[in-house]
Parts: structure tokens; sequence; C-alpha cells
């Protein structure tokens, strides 16, 4: 069994694109760590949302429980730092996936 969570988050459109090149250089790698698969990104330029599906094995409390120790992680909030608040927005919801 896998858990699947779709993110979306809109962007202040003055840190945008350092959002995004923050998000690129550590986000994926660091969730790596901690069991998490990073499925797909999309960026809508336009209305400023970035969009992602990220993966975990396990039931929703394994997905849970991962995210809490990665957000206990002297890494992940080392990596948190260094970036300014960039969301306007943030919604996170557990999803199914369906395949054509």
């Amino acid at each position: 069994m896998t858990t699947h969570e779709y993110r979306r988050y809109v962007l202040k459109p003055e840190m945008a694109e350092e959002f995004v090149a923050w998000y690129q250089a550590g986000v994926p790698a660091i969730r790596a760590r901690f069991g998490f698969t990073v499925e797909w990104v999309v960026l809508d330029r336009e209305r400023l949302a970035f969009d992602w599906l990220v993966s975990h094995p396990g039931t929703r409390d394994d997905f849970r429980a991962a995210e809490l120790e990665l957000e206990e992680s002297d890494e992940w909030r080392q990596y948190l730092s260094r970036i300014a608040p960039s969301l306007d927005d943030l919604h996170a919801s557990f999803v199914d996936v369906i395949v054509p």
C-alpha cells in the first residue's frame, strides 16, 4: 500500500522563482531520505500555483508519522530557514491516484 498526498501552494509573486529554485535544490532529496517520493510537480506561472504529488509507503498514519519525523528533523528545519515566507496559501489532502 502507498499513500499519496496532493499539495497545492499559491506562491507570492515576488518569491515564485526563488521558491521554485529552493524547492528543486533540496525538497525532493530531503523527503526521499524520510521515505517519500515526489511523484510529479506542476507550476502554473499564470496563477502562481505550485502543485505536487508526494507518496510514502504504507497507511495515512505511516505517512503522518514520517512527515512528523521530517518536520522535527534538524535537516528540514535548517533547510526551511533558508527561504523567506513564500506562500499565500497552502492546501494538502490525501488522494487516490486513478490511472486512465
